[in-house]
């Protein structure tokens, strides 16, 4: 991946990051050492691994799927409540 494209990518990660983060009230941090094997979801502070290194595209899904986890659990509570 190369050039507008990674860049395109990269900013996308941020921002499902950010998403996620404002979801869950959290604070995880994302870094990247692609000679270890890319992107490493943690903590903050870095002292907690919440998903090892992969590739860009996997840590993207991985967000994703978090964050749309948060948001099918909060239809599920919503629904439950109107019952």
């Amino acid at each position: 991946m190369k050039g507008k494209t990674m860049r395109k990518t990269r900013i996308e990660l941020f921002m499902m990051l950010d998403r996620v983060n404002k979801t869950l009230n959290t604070q995880l941090d994302l870094n990247n050492a692609p000679i270890y094997g890319g992107w490493q979801l943690t903590n903050k502070e870095g002292s907690k691994i919440v998903k090892h290194r992969v590739p860009i595209r996997e840590m993207l899904s991985f967000l994703d799927g978090m964050s749309v986890g948060v948001s099918i659990n909060n239809h599920e509570s919503i629904r439950k409540d109107k019952l």
